[in-house]
């Protein structure tokens, strides 16, 4: 008879997942924070004009890329479901840890049945 093992975790898949996280959030505020500040560039150019026609139109794109890149990859909430997983994984793998207090010879017996007496 062999007792069902529990695949083991290192701390280095679960910093991973961690980290994951991490960078998801900041790649999140990271281009959001581009692409509000090339929209404030091109605001301010419309006034001023101190950017050729060239690239003003290719700053207005490019923010509207990343403004598009944020809507569609939806990396902060992203970044919170790898830390959430990461919570879930941990909480799951210690529910499934083996438990030393029963012998191995108690494991896979059955009960004994109980006679009936009329």
């Amino acid at each position: 008879m062999s007792l069902r093992t529990v695949a083991t975790r290192s701390r280095g898949e679960d910093a991973l997942v961690e980290t994951l996280g991490v960078v998801w959030s900041l790649i999140h505020y990271l281009v959001g924070f581009s692409s509000a500040t090339l929209s404030a560039l091109v605001a301010a150019n419309a006034k001023a004009k101190f950017l050729g026609e060239n690239v003003t139109l290719a700053l207005a794109a490019a923010a509207a890329g990343l403004a598009f890149l944020i809507t569609a990859l939806d990396a902060g909430k992203k970044g919170n479901q790898f830390q959430s997983a990461s919570r879930h994984l941990e909480r799951a793998i210690s529910s499934f840890a083996p438990k030393r207090a029963l012998e191995s010879t108690i494991l896979g017996k059955r009960k004994p049945k109980q006679s009936r007496r009329p």
